[in-house]
């Protein structure tokens, strides 16, 4: 491969690292209609039952993206989950964000289980298969800014 070619496929990498950061910035600091006096990544940081939180981003026919992938804490777990989890799994709750322009639309959840010793993927259950719709994802995200369990993942 050329130097030319080379050059050119690292800038054009770095641009698109470029964009996933602020699409990544642009949800951290932005905010939700329901409560404009916090920023979406301040309620992910401050949720009692999120212990770890990870930030991604992609581009999906040209729809872009952002994951906040964050694991339930063992107390949520123990105290909620009802569909057969057990202490050898991880689970990781998901939201996905739509960017639409300026505007941050959250648009899916999902659960994630993984074995805790190998971290192999056990199962991924989404907003269909949970039986979670729009107003639902909502209502979630009011358990997130208010400090609560989460509704409609376990019931």
């Amino acid at each position: 491969m050329s130097l030319l070619k080379k050059i050119i496929i690292g800038c054009l990498f770095l641009t698109s690292l470029a964009f996933a950061s602020n699409d990544i910035y642009m949800v951290q600091k932005g905010t939700l209609n329901f409560n404009k006096n916090i920023t979406i990544e301040k309620v992910f940081n401050d949720y009692k039952y999120f212990d770890e939180i990870e930030w991604e981003s992609f581009v999906d026919n040209n729809i872009r993206v952002v994951n906040v992938v964050s694991k339930l804490s063992y107390q949520y777990l123990f105290n909620n989950a009802t569909d057969g989890w057990t202490s050898e799994l991880d689970v990781y709750f998901l939201v996905q964000f739509i960017l639409n322009d300026k505007a941050i639309i959250p648009h899916d959840v999902g659960l994630i289980y993984l074995d805790g010793k190998t971290d192999e993927l056990i199962s991924e259950k989404y907003a269909v298969e949970l039986n979670i719709d729009q107003n639902k994802v909502l209502d979630i995200f009011y358990d997130i800014y208010n400090n609560e369990p989460l509704r409609h993942l376990y019931n």
